[in-house]
């Protein structure tokens, strides 16, 4: 009886601290709040409706950052999600941008295709999350609170402009073709056969862009982290490098040709004619 009592005992004792292990090393990242509470104001109350308005947007809600979780630590965290379902995500690998500024790489291990990129700058997350065929956005509200979002996929826009329905630019832009042309061939003359060509990227953003966003910069930089994963899960030898990114006092005339025509003729105000392969103006 007393070995079967010792057994019985080691086997608690182990339970427990597989329990306490769990907790400690998969945490929430997001902890429940009462929106009901959440006082928001001016610019985030109207950032809210923006996002309720889009036509992307399924569903929504509020969550306030777990204080407890170190993601540069993290190896295993819980998200929240709108409509109900908790994911588990394993750490991949973590990019540090800056001083203040990373990105965390995750996946679920549940779902072949499950994935979170998530961009960290300071208090602020900005981020996708794909699981279970689903694709979720999450968006800083205010120092703390964050909008996790359900993107509704039928909202989506049409993948290119009526004026290039095959998205290739029309004849009478070959000299913006020809210029791209020239300037990949010059950078693949520095590429050695041992290394991956990078592709230079400076992003061109509106003011309605950069205010429809909680942060455009941490948006822009998920962009960038989820082309080169999705190059990289794909076997495609090929990297986009941020370069640059810069607000431009311009009001969008609704047309993407003259859009693309203004900015292509007032391009040489950066001085970087030389230096950038692709241009990718954001706009809203």
């Amino acid at each position: 009886m007393k070995k079967i009592f010792l057994i019985f005992l080691i086997s608690i004792i182990t339970n427990n601290n597989a329990i306490l292990f769990a907790e400690n090393h998969n945490k929430q990242l997001f902890v429940k709040t009462d929106n009901s509470k959440v006082l928001l104001k001016g610019e985030e109350k109207e950032q809210l409706n923006n996002i309720l308005n889009r036509t992307t947007t399924k569903n929504v809600k509020l969550f306030e950052i777990n204080e407890e979780i170190d993601l540069l630590q993290e190896e295993i965290i819980k998200i929240n999600l709108p409509d109900g379902i908790k994911g588990i995500f394993h750490k991949d690998k973590i990019k540090l941008l800056n001083e203040n500024e990373f990105v965390w790489f995750g996946s679920n291990s549940d779902d072949a295709y499950g994935s979170a990129i998530l961009v960290i700058d300071n208090a602020s997350i900005t981020g996708t999350i794909r699981l279970y065929n689903k694709l979720y956005k999450i968006e800083p509200i205010k120092r703390g609170i964050h909008a996790v979002i359900l993107n509704n996929k039928a909202g989506l826009p049409p993948e290119h402009p009526p004026e290039f329905p095959e998205g290739t630019l029309h004849k009478t832009q070959n000299n913006i073709k020809q210029k791209i042309k020239s300037s990949i061939s010059v950078n693949k003359k520095s590429f050695s056969s041992e290394s991956d060509p990078i592709i230079d990227i400076l992003v061109a953003y509106t003011p309605s862009a950069a205010n429809a966003h909680g942060d455009i910069s941490s948006l822009i930089q998920t962009a960038i982290s989820e082309t080169n994963m999705s190059y990289s899960n794909s076997n495609i030898g090929l990297t986009i490098n941020l370069i640059y990114s810069v607000q431009v006092n311009y009001t969008e005339s609704g047309s993407f040709s003259t859009d693309l025509n203004r900015f292509k003729n007032t391009f040489g105000i950066f001085g970087l004619d030389e230096l950038v392969t692709f241009v990718t103006v954001v706009s809203i």
